[in-house]
């Protein structure tokens, strides 16, 4: 089972969150590449993100 959680509950990932904002809204970016130690939230911020992305 997968658990979703809000975008705004991640903490301690504040340059993660941000660029993955930056790059929801604004298409010339061309998009971000996450990586880390596992345990570090990367899957539980994108899931986040894509709840508050339109359909």
């Amino acid at each position: 089972m997968v658990r979703h959680f809000p975008f705004a509950a991640i903490a301690g990932q504040d340059e993660m969150k941000l660029a993955l904002q930056i790059a929801a809204t604004d298409p010339s970016v061309g998009g971000v590449l996450l990586f880390g130690d596992r345990g570090t939230g990367k899957s539980t911020a994108i899931r986040a993100l894509s709840s508050l992305l339109p359909p």
